[in-house]
Order: structure tokens, then sequence, then C-alpha cells
């Protein structure tokens, strides 16, 4: 997936952790000198003012954190529950199993207000409406502190295709972070 040449008019420390967490490298050459970041050729380098000016094609994220992260994280995702050690997610209907992915169901995310979000699959397709439901259920359990097994996690691999609920299947599956506890209630 091609990654979005962007810029955000700082760096932090705090941000640079957030990208080391996300799998994003830093350029060998960087000297973190440079007041602001940019994100292209899949890495990060430190820039100076005026950046802007060299390279106006380039997106703009001004101060906002989150949109950069968002830009540049397009092959992070969500998962719900754990990884299958032979990373093939049983494909469900209501609680019967009826087959297997290629590989692990997860679902597109994107990261705002500070929080990673999911995004449904679209278009949605016949007998989905009951995946949608299934999904719901287990949010709002965990927003509401239920006691579940299940884990959320944010994780990044390689797809390897569509699942039957027309969600990503990926493959050489990393868990970057458990994020269970962004959905309950605070």
């Amino acid at each position: 997936m091609k990654k979005t040449h962007c810029f955000i008019r700082k760096n932090t420390p705090e941000l640079r952790i957030k990208l080391d967490l996300l799998l994003i490298k830093q350029n060998d050459f960087d000297d973190n000198d440079g007041e602001w970041l940019a994100y292209n050729y899949g890495m990060y380098i430190s820039v100076s003012k005026g950046y802007e000016k060299l390279f106006p094609e380039e997106i703009d994220c001004g101060t906002n954190e989150d949109l950069f992260i968002a830009l540049i994280a397009q092959d992070v995702y969500i998962r719900i529950g754990e990884i299958p050690e032979n990373e093939e997610s049983k494909i469900h209907r209501g609680d019967a199993i009826i087959g297997t992915e290629k590989g692990v169901s997860v679902y597109d995310t994107i990261y705002l207000d500070s929080k990673w979000r999911i995004i449904l699959p679209s278009p949605m397709k016949e007998g989905q409406g009951l995946t949608y439901e299934s999904l719901i259920n287990n949010v709002c359990e965990y927003r509401y502190q239920v006691n579940r097994p299940d884990k959320i996690y944010l994780v990044t691999g390689n797809k390897v295709g569509i699942g039957s609920d027309n969600e990503p299947v990926i493959k050489n599956v990393k868990i970057l972070s458990d994020i269970t506890n962004s959905f309950k209630s605070k």
C-alpha cells in the first residue's frame, strides 16, 4: 500500500516514541536537530522550517499528531481476539464454524482523537450484519467492563486478501500493542 508523504510542525521525543512503537524507521542520517518531522519513503526524518516550500505536494499536518500518525500508519489493523497459531481465522455463521480464512481477520483502523478506531468494511455483503452485531457487542462489553477473555490488539502484517465478511486478512502477524483498555469506559 502506498504511504502518504507528509510532515508535522513539531519534533518531540514523545512523538518519535509513538513512531518507533509503530515500527516506523528513523532515517539513519537523522541528527534530530530539525524542528519538525517529515515522513517519506518509509521512514521519518527531522526537518527544518521551510520544508513546506521545498516539498509543497506533501501534506502539512500542522501540529496534529493524530493526522500525522493516521497518514503514515496505513498498514496497521485492529484484531479482536488472540491470533490463531496457524494464522487462519475461523469463519463463523451464528454458532457454526463453516470454514477458515486464508489468514487472520482484522479491521482497518484510523488513529483519531488520540484513539485507534475501527473502520468497518464496505460494501457490506449479505449476511454480514451478524458479524457487525457481534463486533458491536464485543466492543460494548469492553466499554462497560464485562469480563471477556478476548483482547483487542493493534497489529501489522502482510495483507493476503479479503475475508468472507469483506475484512482484510493478513499473515505474518505482529502484535504492536494491547489496546483492550482503550475500549473500556473511563
